[in-house]
């Protein structure tokens, strides 16, 4: 049973690949969040420790495609804003690199990030080097926002 879940987010990743990432408020999203502390393997701050980018495995559920991106920034009013970053509404990516963000920074537009990120090989069971691209995304503190930058 396992094995045909995997082969079928395989095959959507596939038909996929070609569509842009999702990107959507943490409160919105389809990924059970309420463990997101111990589902954190690795992060990064920017500007002053103000904006946190790390990288959630759901637990290797599914094995194919469990790492999302997670962004945390002030709000402008209140607390802060969480983005979640995933290759589809039930998929994330087989590997995303955060020692390999490239960022820039924008008074204007706010901060760039380019985000590395790699889908399933399902022949070796690792990243398949083909897939491998940038999710551009700018953040905006002042407006409390993540878009995709094209």
């Amino acid at each position: 049973m396992r094995r045909a879940v995997v082969a079928a987010l395989v095959a959507g990743l596939a038909v996929a690949s070609a569509q842009a990432e999702r990107l959507e408020q943490c409160a919105t999203s389809q990924i059970d969040l309420s463990r997101m502390g111990e589902m954190l393997v690795a992060g990064r701050s920017f500007a002053n420790n103000a904006i946190q980018i790390g990288v959630l495995d759901t637990g290797g559920e599914p094995a194919c495609c469990s790492r999302h991106a997670v962004i945390i920034l002030p709000q402008p009013d209140n607390g802060d804003a969480c983005y979640l970053l995933s290759h589809t509404k039930q998929a994330g990516y087989r590997e995303i690199d955060l020692t390999a963000v490239r960022s820039s920074y924008d008074p204007a537009l706010g901060l760039l990030v380019d985000l590395p990120v790699g889908h399933y090989d399902p022949d070796t069971g690792g990243v398949d080097p083909g897939s491998r691209h940038r999710v551009s995304l700018r953040i905006n503190q002042a407006k409390g926002t993540v878009v995709f930058e094209k």
